[in-house]
């Protein structure tokens, strides 16, 4: 079925608030994700200064040891800073997200009671219409067999009835309404086939010819 338009709108509205939240926060992760691969870099150009002030200990060589500790820790406080951010845009998010799913699930809900009540009433029209067209063909075979035995007997009977027992009583072929039998079964309908039908949704190839569409 196609989506009501109601629900398109409800779900559009939800995916276009969480791409966005999820944008601006995607920018404080990829901010934060710069900032770390800086922070690398500077706390490997740290301990390099370390090691050069320790052997060197000039005023050039403690300023410069200094300047990237403070650029260590001023890295390290935005990196928290950025990371803060996504934290807080995705959790102001979170709670009109869950709204905005709420409303669409309930208008989804309204609109599944509602399709299922407009056509269940022609389903069971459709099956009942179906049901009686079967038993219909099935009272026509049992027509056709009369026909036939009444053709012959009742010649018989307006000729020599004792001549009839010469060839012997007619003997027609009997459907397999019911029996299976590992094969095939496109004449009768079974309890199970119509669970199968019902609960699944599915009609198996075993249970009609061969070429009919199955699902």
């Amino acid at each position: 079925m196609k989506m009501p338009q109601k629900v398109q709108t409800a779900i559009k509205t939800y995916q276009e608030e969480h791409a966005k939240s999820s944008k601006a926060a995607g920018l404080h992760h990829e901010s934060a994700a710069k900032l770390r691969a800086e922070l690398e870099d500077v706390h490997a150009q740290l301990v390099v200064a370390e090691d050069k002030t320790l052997s060197d200990p000039t005023e050039e060589n403690v300023q410069r040891e200094t300047g990237l500790q403070r650029k260590v820790a001023e890295l390290t406080m935005n990196i928290a800073a950025a990371e803060e951010r996504a934290r807080t845009i995705s959790g102001k998010a979170s709670g009109r997200l869950i709204a905005l799913a709420d409303e669409a699930i309930e208008a989804a809900r309204d609109e599944a009671y509602r399709h299922f009540h407009d056509n269940y009433d022609a389903k069971l029209k459709a099956i009942e219409d179906a049901k009686y067209a079967y038993l219909q063909a099935v009272t026509g075979l049992h027509t056709l067999r009369m026909e036939s035995y009444n053709l012959w007997h009742s010649t018989g009977q307006e000729t020599n009835a004792n001549r009839l027992e010469r060839g012997g009583n007619l003997v027609f072929p009997e459907p397999a309404l019911h029996y299976r039998g590992n094969a095939r079964q496109v004449h009768g309908v079974s309890e199970q086939e119509v669970a199968r039908a019902y609960r699944d949704g599915k009609i198996y190839r075993s249970s009609v010819a061969e070429g009919r569409e199955v699902e």
